[in-house]
């Protein structure tokens, strides 16, 4: 899991996506 973690987030970083905008937060659910 931890790769697929750290792929997402390097691929977010150099798209410059607004991961905050993107991204729920996990204990909502």
């Amino acid at each position: 899991m931890n790769f697929l973690q750290s792929t997402y987030a390097a691929a977010a970083d150099l798209a410059g996506w607004d991961r905050a905008a993107l991204e729920c937060d996990p204990q909502r659910w």
